[in-house]
């Protein structure tokens, strides 16, 4: 699974995922090769959603999915222990998509 393909699965399950002339707001759009987080129909620069990289979107993603939250936060206190890096957001993220494509 790629990076683009999780990004798009969380948006999915946080409700974000629609075209803006739906009228919902706010909403995720595909732009080529990323997403864009548009929160008004009036905002002239749209920013990046990307759940993967960004740790507030990612903790929004933990608020709704709190079980799958702690199991990535376990798994990074492993990690730490042995020395071994870890992204928690990257792993949490992973964990919502596989979720998600059940």
């Amino acid at each position: 699974m790629t990076d683009l393909e999780m990004t798009r699965l969380a948006a999915e399950a946080m409700g974000y995922l629609h075209h803006p002339a739906t009228g919902g707001y706010p909403c995720v759009q595909q732009i080529g090769s990323r997403f864009n987080f548009i929160e008004a129909p009036s905002e002239n620069q749209y920013p990046p959603y990307d759940p993967l990289h960004d740790d507030a979107q990612a903790m929004a993603l933990a608020r709704r999915f709190p079980l799958v939250f702690e199991v990535s936060v376990i798994e990074w206190a492993n990690h730490v222990r042995r020395g071994e890096p870890f992204d928690v957001a990257y792993d949490f993220c992973k964990r919502i998509a596989k979720r998600a494509e059940k």
